[in-house]
């Protein structure tokens, strides 16, 4: 009865052990963005960006209308896109990246 029940207990033990998942290495650092791009009417506006991140990240841009409103931050962080109103009638665009080490969203 001793031997059938270290068997049962084994057994139990491999089958919760298989159902759990594997942690993840924490030396990989990780980022992501919840949309790759924004749109906005000539009023401007702002926007909601959410940055998913297990390191430090910084933005970088080039624009003088657009920027957000958090440049340099760690984590999960969300933050909002704020554009100028446009009284021209030309299209305007700009580029952000996000970098982390090891890590880069454009």
């Amino acid at each position: 009865m001793k031997y059938i029940f270290s068997i049962v207990i084994l057994f139990l033990s491999i089958v919760l052990l298989s159902c759990i998942e594997a942690i993840p290495d924490l030396d990989d650092n990780a980022l992501a963005i919840n949309t790759e791009w924004f749109e906005f009417d000539s009023l401007g506006g702002e926007q909601v960006l959410i940055i998913a991140s297990n390191t430090a990240w910084e933005i970088s841009y080039d624009s003088d209308w657009c920027e957000p409103s958090i440049k340099i931050d760690s984590g999960d962080v969300t933050l909002l896109i704020k554009a100028e109103p446009n009284d021209s009638f030309e299209v305007r665009t700009t580029t952000f990246s996000i970098k982390a080490e090891k890590c880069e969203c454009n």
